[in-house]
Formats: C-alpha cells, sequence, structure tokens
C-alpha cells in the first residue's frame, strides 16, 4: 500500500488534491461534491448518487494505491474522509469468491489507516450464480466478520449497482 496514503488522505480533506509528494497520482480519480460518482470495468458499473452533496473521493486501489501485482486487492475506494466512511469496490468476472477474498486482503491491509471509519464493500460481477451458497463460503463469512467490527456490510448485484449516499448516514 502507497505510505503516503494517511498524509495524502488529510491532505484531499483540506484542499481536494493528492498529497503533494506522491509521485504517481495513479491512484487519485477525483475528490469533489458532484452530484453522480461513477467507477466502471468491463460493462461493470458501481453509482453513487450524491444526494447529501457530500465530499467524495475516488481512489483507484489496483494499479495505484496498492502497485504490487502479486498482492491480492480491490478495484476502487469511495471516501467520504469528514464523516469516515469507507466503501471498498470490486468489479469483477464471475469468480465471486476471490473478489470476496480481494475485498477482504485490501481492508485488511489499510486497517490502520482506516480504524475509526465504517467500512463497506460492493461486488459488482457479471453473475452471481456462481457461488450456490454464500453462508457455506469461507471467503464471504471472513469479509462479512470484517464488515461487522467495523459496522459495514456488503452489497452483490449483477453488473450495475446504484446507491444513495444517505443510506450510508
Amino acid at each position: 500500500m502507497c505510505d503516503l496514503f494517511t498524509d495524502c488522505v488529510e491532505n484531499i480533506q483540506l484542499k481536494s488534491i493528492p498529497h503533494t509528494n506522491c509521485s504517481s497520482l495513479n491512484c487519485f480519480e477525483h475528490s469533489d461534491t458532484r452530484k453522480n460518482v461513477k467507477v466502471e470495468e468491463n460493462k461493470k458499473k458501481y453509482l453513487i448518487n450524491n444526494s447529501l452533496a457530500k465530499k467524495l473521493t475516488v481512489l483507484k486501489v489496483d494499479g495505484g494505491m496498492i502497485d504490487n501485482s502479486s498482492q491480492t486487492k480491490c478495484d476502487y475506494l469511495v471516501l467520504q474522509i469528514e464523516d469516515k466512511i469507507s466503501i471498498f469496490v470490486e468489479l469483477k468476472g464471475s469468480d465471486v469468491k476471490h473478489a470476496f477474498e480481494q475485498l477482504s486482503e485490501t481492508i485488511n491491509s489499510m486497517n490502520a489507516c482506516l480504524e475509526d471509519y465504517s467500512v463497506y464493500a460492493r461486488v459488482i460481477c457479471s453473475s452471481k450464480q456462481n457461488v450456490p451458497n454464500y453462508n457455506a463460503c469461507p471467503q464471504y463469512v471472513k469479509l462479512k466478520k470484517i464488515l461487522k467490527k467495523h459496522d459495514g456490510d456488503l452489497e452483490i448485484k449483477s453488473m450495475e449497482l446504484t446507491e444513495d449516499i444517505a443510506k450510508f448516514y
């Protein structure tokens, strides 16, 4: 994970820009109060209607914050820094079990930075049918336990998930 993450989040909170010592800026998508926030890959989309006009920060995790190709990680992180809300997003093909693992590993690797945050996880996949019983899946159980500890939840949808930011308050 990027060594400047904590400093970067504080800088974004104050100035809407990443840490000034950042050498790559590969993780920073945007930080503002736009009405609709969208992350997408391969026709899978996660959208937030920002009805409360909150400042939302979108960070690319895979290939951005975590650039290590051997480390398991999710695709995006959406932060509402002021109210300490974090939404981890995995846009997946069909391997939902692996999505659970990616989310768990990413959240655990950032645990110290997000100690006071509510933590939510979102999986948007091609099909939810590859894991017939989530409750029997160890990766699912592990992720649910992590999210419960952080007062968050998990949503799994096919192709597209749209939520209103008010849901997190």
